[in-house]
């Protein structure tokens, strides 16, 4: 079995594996939500905004195009490189950096920020998260917006455990799902060929809708909307796949 390494985010975000496993994630989709998200908010263009944890950056290349200062923070050397040459090959201007959401950040404050695709939830400590969200709300201006789009775990939980295999070719993954004090974990094995080429571990915490809602209000966050899919439809505790908070720095 893997090792439950507290920072197990650091070597499978930047493996090849990890953004095989998930290759199929749509892109269409992403961008017509990250749209509908602008239009919520209003912003104006050439607004400075950024996606936290931007994986490849997809979320912020579409905020490129929508005409926003984009810039784009990862953890994974791999992944923001990939960001930087794809940005650079279409022409666009969003810039993509190495950091850790639980640093500070520095520079120009910014208009929005983004942080989708549970890409939160991985420290094993709400303290951790809750200084994370301090980071963001300190940076951002008065009247700016924070949108966090992650996992409802509650039509998820029942299924538990799960045990399922991937294929993604050239790899497959054999994975199984389970709860654990609080966290869902995925333990993941690796083949190539019928050789193991590794094996790798996600935690993620349940937050429940309210979880959050407290977490983004101790920061100082307004709650100002709470969607329940990429459509923007309300929230559903028991069927909705996912929970996205729109909130607001309000001074």
């Amino acid at each position: 079995m893997p090792n439950s390494d507290s920072n197990w985010f650091k070597d499978w975000f930047n493996t090849p594996y990890y953004h095989a496993l998930y290759a199929h994630r749509n892109e269409e989709e992403a961008q017509a939500f990250v749209k509908r998200l602008v239009q919520a908010m209003e912003l104006m263009p050439n607004a400075l905004v950024t996606d936290i944890a931007c994986g490849k950056g997809r979320h912020t290349r579409t905020l490129d195009r929508l005409g926003m200062q984009a810039l784009g923070f990862d953890l994974s050397p791999e992944s923001i490189a990939f960001a930087s040459t794809e940005s650079g090959r279409l022409g666009l201007q969003a810039k993509f950096f190495v950091h850790d959401m639980r640093d500070a950040y520095s520079g120009p404050k910014w208009k929005a920020a983004f942080n989708l695709f549970t890409s939160f939830g991985y420290f094993q400590d709400r303290k951790t998260d809750a200084i994370v969200l301090q980071h963001i709300y300190n940076q951002l201006e008065p009247g700016a917006w924070f949108v966090q789009d992650y996992l409802n775990a509650a039509p998820v939980l029942p299924q538990l455990p799960i045990k399922e295999t991937i294929s993604r070719p050239p790899y497959d993954f054999e994975c199984h799902k389970f709860l654990e004090l609080g966290v869902i974990v995925k333990d993941i094995q690796v083949i190539e060929n019928e050789q193991e080429q590794g094996r790798f571990q996600e935690r993620v915490e349940v937050y429940t809708a309210q979880d959050l809602k407290d977490l983004h209000e101790e920061a100082g966050f307004h709650v100002q909307a709470l969607w329940g899919n990429y459509s923007g439809e309300g929230y559903l505790e028991s069927s909705s796949p996912r929970i996205i908070l729109l909130s607001q720095k309000m001074s």
